[in-house]
């Protein structure tokens, strides 16, 4: 193990992208290339989490292998360690990675009071390819049914996240986790964001926004340099920019089915936006309610006299 290159490898990585030290830009915003993981996994190869060198360099190892190789079974460390043959207990790698993360400026994800530490290295790793590899792979269709949900429900809520995780059911049980709901969320965000850019009859979607807003593939927590993901984005954008019937996006309510510590139970959640016509807030409550209601505007009482 060669731990000088080891030490300068971050180093280099920020200097690809014109950098010098960390932005707080989430790790596959750095587009670490082919060759330059091969590199590291060579460096790490034998890694001691106990040592002071190559816990910031590992941080970017775990992002990227598990963007590169999660093929959507069980969420384990050992396949990741194995492949650099670290024989560390996973408890081991906590501290480093607290530390790498902290220079990198990133944030862990956190559940309640604990840090979700493979949790983080997925988000921070982006959409794995092999989960959108295949035309009909759950993961492609939960995001065309958070597509849908995003047509009818973004104005009326803050966090994407909420309208990722009712929808569930669309994915295999192994993939039923907050990372994958929250790197879904993030890549409908930023659909949502670049549709302005482009129209509903472009010929190639990506080329306007190539023209409208350069860098614009950086933002993405998915690699467009894959055939199958360039499809799915090109996809969902097209979708984005489809016209919106009238009325969907005032008066909204959403069902599910939630799971709860005893059983499943059937949710029902009304969406309304900040800011609601009184005629839509009427006509919204009829379409829920079933019932007839006349809105009665009411001229403005005279000044009193005298």
């Amino acid at each position: 193990m060669d731990m000088s290159k080891l030490r300068d490898w971050p180093a280099n990585l920020l200097r690809s992208v014109n950098i010098e030290t960390p932005d707080g830009r989430p790790l596959y915003a750095y587009r670490c290339a082919n060759e330059s993981f091969d590199e590291l996994c060579g460096l790490l190869t034998g890694w001691n989490p106990r040592d002071s060198v190559g816990g910031r360099a590992f941080a970017v190892y775990a992002a990227e292998w598990w963007r590169r190789h999660f093929d959507g079974g069980p969420w384990a460390w050992q396949p990741l360690l194995d492949s650099i043959r670290c024989d560390a207990w996973f408890p081991e790698l906590y501290r480093p990675l607290r530390n790498a993360w902290r220079w990198w400026g990133v944030k862990p994800v956190v559940l309640g009071a604990s840090v979700r530490y493979l949790g983080t290295c997925a988000c921070q790793g982006g959409l794995p390819l092999h989960l959108v590899s295949s035309p009909n792979s759950n993961v492609r269709q939960f995001l065309r049914a958070l597509l849908r949900e995003y047509r009818t429900f973004r104005t009326v809520v803050d966090d994407g996240y909420l309208l990722a995780e009712p929808l569930r059911s669309y994915l295999p049980r192994s993939l039923r986790q907050e990372p994958v709901y929250r790197l879904c969320a993030d890549i409908m965000e930023q659909i949502w964001d670049l549709r302005e850019d482009i129209g509903s009859d472009e010929e190639d979607p990506l080329v306007a926004l190539d023209g409208h807003r350069p860098g614009w593939q950086e933002r993405l927590p998915i690699d467009i340099g894959d055939e199958q993901a360039r499809g799915l984005i090109v996809s969902l954008l097209r979708g984005a920019v489809e016209p919106t019937h009238a009325g969907t996006e005032q008066f909204q309510v959403l069902r599910y089915i939630a799971d709860t510590s005893s059983s499943p139970r059937f949710v029902v959640e009304p969406r309304v936006p900040r800011q609601v016509p009184a005629a839509a807030l009427a006509r919204g409550i009829v379409k829920c309610c079933g019932s007839a209601l006349d809105v009665i505007r009411r001229p403005p009482s005279d000044p009193p006299s005298g």
